[in-house]
């Protein structure tokens, strides 16, 4: 009987041992590829979002992506503002720099000098007309004129036909302007008529060159001056500028 009892303490004994080599054996065993994890207590996979990285929400059907920000570089702004100071004209300035002076204007002669009798004529220029003011184009037939002194101030009319082209017309009065030294603004108009706008000062005068179902073409030319002596003309006529 004792014999028995201890033959089976020391099968238990023996099982124990056996029993702690295995647990240590497969404690010791490194984890194969592709473990995830207890099935009681899955790990996360790499399919699902990390809370480290924040993912950026997919744009909703039909709405589109949001537009981008636009973005100011204050440093390229100030390159750039640096670049276009550089780029203008300096007057220069300091000891021995040369005097900044204004352009000297082009000498420019008065259209008047007296004031004309007042006069009007049907197909004909009145008496007196003054073509140095307002000319009229060779070959054109005069369908009317006027002289109306108003003070020191005068208002010349005609008007005219002529068979020559719009632009041919329009030339004519654009040369005076130029001879007399004014600036001058030509446009057709949306009906087609050709205008022009020329004067200096107090003094001014406008054309109209319009073209008839006839193939002739009619020209206005009215012009305001001012009465005043050669002598006062430059210097009076730029402080009204």
């Amino acid at each position: 009987m004792p014999r028995r009892r201890s033959t089976a303490i020391m099968a238990i004994a023996l099982l124990a041992v056996l029993g702690l080599a295995w647990w240590a054996a497969t404690a010791a065993r490194p984890v194969q590829d592709g473990y995830t994890g207890h099935a009681a207590s899955p790990s996360p996979s790499s399919s699902e979002p990390s809370l480290s990285e924040p993912t950026s929400p997919e744009p909703r059907a039909g709405l589109g992506s949001a537009p981008a920000r636009p973005t100011w570089d204050p440093v390229a702004a100030a390159a750039e503002e640096s670049e276009g100071a550089a780029a203008e004209a300096k007057v220069p300035q300091g000891e021995g720099a040369e005097t900044y002076r204004l352009p000297v204007p082009p000498a420019r002669a008065p259209v008047l000098t007296s004031v004309p009798p007042a006069a009007e004529a049907q197909q004909s220029l009145a008496e007196g007309f003054p073509q140095e003011a307002v000319p009229v184009p060779d070959g054109a037939e005069v369908q009317s004129s006027s002289i109306a002194p108003q003070g020191q101030r005068a208002i010349i009319g005609v008007v005219a036909l002529s068979e020559d082209p719009a632009e041919t017309l329009a030339d004519h009065y654009a040369l005076h302007c130029a001879d007399l030294a004014w600036p001058l603004e030509r446009e057709t108009a949306p009906n087609g008529d050709l205008m022009l706008e020329c004067g200096f000062g107090a003094d001014r005068l406008t054309v109209t060159v319009s073209s008839l179902p006839t193939g002739w073409q009619s020209v206005t030319a009215t012009g305001a001056f001012l009465i005043e002596d050669s002598e006062d003309s430059n210097g009076s006529q730029d402080l009204k500028d």
